[in-house]
């Protein structure tokens, strides 16, 4: 994967100013218009047949539990400012017949 981003950022004509992954999410920052930022994920879904890439386009967007927005840092530094997120807890129960080890049951008990 990291071969294949790094030919889909060095062909695009607009680049992210912020490029930055975890496992199979991408986190990046633009100072680019909509239009060209769709362009960019249709030139990274045009380079590769099974490979394709989704995009959510916000202004304020929570990602890997992280919310990122302009606070008060931003307008007297042009920092962005993180917090993190907490969803809260579900009960998880695993049908005694399902597919997982014993170990697994076991730890619901």
């Amino acid at each position: 994967m990291a071969k294949i981003e790094t030919e889909i950022l060095s062909r695009s004509k607009h680049k992210p100013l912020v490029w930055k992954c975890y496992t199979d999410d991408i986190f990046s920052l633009w100072n680019t218009s909509r239009g060209d930022i769709q362009m960019f994920i249709d030139l990274a879904n045009n380079r590769h047949q099974t490979i394709k890439f989704t995009a959510e386009i916000s202004t304020t967007e929570t990602f890997l539990d992280t919310t990122i927005y302009k606070g008060e840092r931003f307008r007297s530094e042009n920092i962005l400012t993180s917090k993190l997120t907490s969803k809260q807890q579900k009960i998880l129960n695993i049908h005694i017949f399902a597919h997982h080890p014993t170990t697994t049951k076991r730890g619901f008990c």
